[in-house]
């Protein structure tokens, strides 16, 4: 929570005007309809020494500004004249900081309020710097919630500040002079004690100058109020130093608030605050314009609950919204005759003409103030008189209650059906009315009612027809029916059929979507139909299916933190009701009734199973009993959540040949025959090389003449590449077992061939040593050449042990020619006897059986590098191939008019299995779930709440990315850590979701 007196600092000067003026003289400059003031700081304010800081709390810092001090004073004589005083002195941390700092806007509204700029300091290397001389201010119009169509009449004061720089601080103050004079002088004042950015002192102070005292309430938190006199006035102090800063978790409810707040009031009852307010709602003549929109309606219905409908329908749909709340207007109505000639209005506008028309019908009703964002926060407030931001109408019909919102749109239905947003608690400005009144009603007039009918052909290569027709009741059907007027049908018809997608690859539209407004009942209906090719994923010899309730599954959606001192926000009111009908065209197809019920404290699920005249009818129910899980029942939502899920869901599996249907709820997995094959070729393989080793071993014979272990140079090659260089340990180890043998040494020719990078050079000496003795000279290789050959080697064997395979590959492949030198020399010494070198070299059926096991994998490694197969890397839309693209692009992964930025795939042979990417728009992941059908998520970057990585420390493993949408619904993406690939795809990702946002 940042300060509210603290604007964003988001706005520029389009006008900069240039002044200059000494501390203590006032100027004032002309600009557009308001004007630019510079005082000296009032003499009733008290002057804060700035303490020193010990150590700044980096780590908790945002934007790059700490803030050292924030003073707010408040002066309110005995008239209620009110005076605010504030003061900033914020310090900058960083180039973010620089650029917050550097610009400052404060907001004001002119039509009742003078803003005066006391003083602009910088501190730099202990030196003060009078900003005012050179600083940029001009004034700007802040309108920032014209889409809204709502009008403030704001203006803000820009204050540019010349030469920032990192480790400077910034000291500002100003006064804001003025009330609204709709409150009529009655003093109402909050302020938030702890935020979530660090503040090294704050400190509050009310000048309160009236004889009755304030009312003082606080909030999650225990202050030390001061009250003292001083002159004529009562003095309230508030110190807070490095109060406790709090970060909001997430997913909580609108209501709750963790911030500590304090409340000052004037006002000592609810009934005071009607008595303020209710005198705005008078009007006491009834325009003859009203009385004849009433007499309408009379004429059309007789009973007075349709009536009331009829006039709240009237205001609804004639009277636009649009908010004028410059000065007074921002409480004070307009009359119901002028609202009817404008044609606009706002919700006290609106609720007025309402309140006149049901007068002129005989009906009594009152305005009822609200507030819409924290709702039931309210009631933990004291009374006071700028608590609300919404009006609405209450009435008595037949001992019920009733809230009417007159602007809403799209509303239909009887008086009773009528949906009304539950904010928690209003204020019924009635005379008596000394409390609160809870807006929460049994009846919730909301509800989701989903019908899906699928007919399935008897031949499964046939297209299956689905046709969903969908209830949308209160606020559904209002969002519903206002999404169509703002997005049109065709948008809504691409986005469900996208939807569906998701699920069936190969579904289309079969006819355009119908969609129906009863506006006796308030149902908003959407039909749509579809064709499904390819429904069945085949399994082996079967066919399989599966059908989820998916509203309801997303109802119940995860928490993002399950540790948690904060309640969880849950949907609510939520009423889905979902049938899936499937009609078989065959006979033989049976299935059990199944009844499941999972009713908690936080909601009511039921599944129900049926299966009557070849169709199978699954009915599943959600309601959600609440709108928050409390902090401690979080854990066994989560356990909820996860029954609910495992029974939301339904397979069908229908068998090759003679038989019918089973029911397949948990799917055994299971590996493809060819991958079967290939690991039972590849067990034998080894098997037969290691049986035909050991026998072979058993029988060889001895050779007391030979030198060392000869072998023809091309079998060696042969097999050591093929073998990923492995026969290379085995070469050693027989030559160091031959060394053993001739020399009677002791040592482990074995450990020798294992380690063989470290006893390279060892057996050049051996092989070295030789050489002088036979022949007086090295004619093994230069022993430099031998150095060199053995770093090559302890290179290559400590590259291979973490470079990407494609590099493992081409590095074992060059091992093997370091040995050449070697080989041939043992060779060489061994040309007078043939007889060990003809049988060493001797090709036998292990021999072959290894090079063929091993050709496939030295051959697909080869390959793992090209566009050929997935790389295990993070790639660009260059690194893939143009068949493959086209293939993204029929699957409506990726649009032909747009570039993937980066992309991984974790498959095994082909990236149609298996990728995550996103291009400047999208962010997609698709798979091949356990039967082989094309799953795919894909989400606009606009529509992404937000992006959490678990980044993985193991890099033969993937990072994952979990990406939310704004419905809170969510999927992951896995990416390789491959050379930090995992870490460049994030930040590019967020990077270009930001941009997007």
């Amino acid at each position: 929570m940042y300060f509210f007196q603290r604007l964003p600092r988001y706005f520029y000067s389009s006008v900069l005007i240039y002044f200059f003026s000494s501390v203590f003289a006032i100027n004032t400059v002309q600009a557009g309809n308001g004007e630019i003031h510079i005082e000296p700081t009032p003499k009733w304010v008290e002057y804060r020494t700035l303490s020193s800081v010990d150590e700044i709390p980096v780590d908790e810092i945002r934007d790059g500004v700490f803030y050292r001090l924030v003073d707010d004073q408040v002066k309110v004589s005995d008239s209620g004249k009110r005076t605010s005083y504030t003061r900033y002195i914020e310090s900058v941390i960083n180039q973010t900081g620089v650029e917050s700092s550097s610009q400052i806007n404060l907001e004001f509204d002119p039509s009742y309020q003078k803003l005066v700029l006391n003083t602009l300091f910088l501190t730099r290397n202990g030196h003060r710097i009078d900003k005012l001389q050179t600083a940029k201010i001009s004034l700007l119009n802040s309108e920032n919630e014209l889409d809204d169509q709502i009008y403030h009449g704001y203006l803000t004061m820009n204050i540019l500040v010349d030469d920032v720089r990192e480790g400077d601080t910034i000291d500002y103050s100003y006064t804001r002079y003025g009330m609204n004079p709709v409150y009529k002088g009655i003093f109402s004042y909050a302020r938030s004690l702890n935020w979530s950015v660090p503040v090294h002192d704050q400190y509050l102070r009310i000048l309160w100058g009236k004889s009755k005292l304030l009312n003082v309430k606080t909030r999650n938190i225990e202050p030390i109020i001061q009250q003292n006199k001083s002159g004529g006035y009562t003095e309230y102090q508030i110190h807070m130093h490095d109060a406790d800063t709090i970060s909001e978790p997430s997913q909580t409810p609108d209501w709750y608030s963790p911030y500590g707040s304090v409340y000052f009031s004037e006002v000592e009852s609810w009934e005071d605050v009607v008595a303020w307010a209710k005198p705005l709602y008078n009007f006491k003549s009834i325009d003859p314009d009203v009385i004849q929109i009433a007499n309408n309606i009379a004429q059309q219905y007789s009973d007075p609950a349709d009536q009331i409908v009829g006039a709240l329908s009237y205001v609804q749909e004639h009277i636009r919204y649009v908010a004028l709340q410059m000065g007074i207007n921002s409480h004070l109505p307009t009359p119901a005759n002028e609202t009817l000639a404008l044609r606009y209005g706002d919700c006290k506008d609106k609720a007025v003409l309402l309140i006149s028309i049901l007068t002129a019908l005989g009906i009594d009703s009152y305005p009822a103030l609200v507030d819409t964002e924290q709702t039931k926060l309210l009631i933990e407030k004291p009374p006071a008189l700028n608590l609300f931001d919404h009006v609405l109408v209450t009435l008595l019909h037949d001992q019920q209650r009733i809230w009417l919102d007159p602007t809403l749109r799209f509303q239909n239905g009887s008086l009773l059906n009528l949906f009304q947003p539950d904010y928690g608690y209003a204020l019924i400005l009635k005379s008596g009315q000394n409390n609160l009144t809870s807006m929460s009603q049994e009846r919730k007039n909301s509800y989701t009612h989903i019908s899906e009918q699928y007919f399935i052909p008897q031949d499964v290569n046939k297209a299956v027809t689905l046709a969903v027709v969908s209830d949308y009741l209160g606020d559904k059907a209002l969002n519903k029916y206002s999404q169509i007027e703002q997005e049109g049908k065709n948008k809504l018809s691409k986005d469900y059929e996208i939807y569906y997608q998701r699920t069936y690859p190969n579904l289309i539209t079969t006819a355009d979507i119908d969609v129906a407004n009863n506006k006796s009942t308030g149902i908003v209906t959407l039909t749509e139909k579809y064709s499904i090719d390819n429904f069945w994923s085949k399994k082996d010899e079967n066919y399989e299916v599966d059908f989820y309730p998916t509203d309801i599954r997303n109802a119940v959606f995860e928490p993002k933190q399950t540790n948690r001192d904060a309640p969880l926000h849950l949907t609510y009111p939520n009423n889905i009701n979902n049938q899936i009908q499937v009609k078989f065209e065959e006979d033989g197809w049976d299935f059990k009734s199944v009844e499941f019920i999972e009713d908690n404290d936080f909601f009511f699920f039921k599944e129900n199973v049926s299966f009557k005249n070849k169709t199978l009818t699954l009915n599943y129910e959600y309601k959600a009993k609440t709108d928050h899980i409390p902090a401690d029942q979080i854990d066994s939502y989560v356990a909820s959540r996860k029954r609910l899920r495992a029974k939301a869901h339904y397979g069908l599996m229908k068998y090759g040949e003679n038989e019918d249907v089973a029911v397949s709820e948990d799917n055994a997995s299971t590996y493809p025959l060819w991958i079967e094959i290939t690991v039972l070729f590849y067990l034998i393989g080894f098997g037969v090389i290691i049986v035909g080793w050991r026998l072979e071993s058993r029988t060889r014979p001895t050779f007391t003449e030979v030198n060392f272990f000869p072998i023809s140079l091309p079998k060696f090659l042969t097999i050591s590449i093929t073998t990923f260089g492995m026969y290379n340990a085995y070469w050693m180890y027989r030559n160091w077992q031959a060394i053993q043998l001739k020399q009677e040494a002791q040592m482990m020719p074995i450990a020798r061939g294992i380690f063989s990078t470290f006893w390279f050079y060892p057996l050049f000496n051996q092989l070295k040593e030789d050489s002088i003795e036979r022949f007086s000279k090295n004619k093994v290789m230069a022993t430099f050449f031998a150095i060199t050959f053995t770093l090559v080697y302890f290179v290559i064997s400590a590259i291979s042990q973490s470079a990407e395979q494609y590099v493992v590959t081409e590095l074992s492949i060059l091992l093997p020619l370091l040995f050449i030198p070697l080989v041939s020399y043992i060779n060489s010494v061994n040309i007078d006897d043939l007889e060990a070198y003809n049988y060493n070299s001797k090709w036998h059926i292990r021999h072959t059986i290894a090079v063929l096991m091993f050709i496939p994998l030295l051959g697909f490694t080869l390959v793992s590098d090209s566009s050929l197969l997935p790389s295990d890397a993070v790639v660009t839309q260059a690194d893939i191939m143009t068949s493959d693209m086209t293939f993204l692009h029929r699957k409506k992964i990726v649009p032909p008019d747009e570039k993937i930025n980066y992309f991984y795939s974790d498959a095994f042979l082909s990236i149609r299995d298996d990728g995550n990417g996103f291009t400047d728009k999208r962010i997609f992941s698709y798979w091949l779930d356990e039967k082989d059908q094309f799953q795919s998520e894909i989400v606009a970057f606009e529509k992404v709440k937000d992006i959490k990585v678990e980044y993985t420390e193991d890099p033969d493993s993937n990072t994952i990315i979990t990406i939310i949408r704004s419905d809170d619904s969510d999927f992951m993406l896995f990416v390789s850590a491959v050379d930090a690939g995992d870490k460049l795809f994030v930040n590019k990702l967020k990077e270009q979701w930001k941009k997007q946002s």
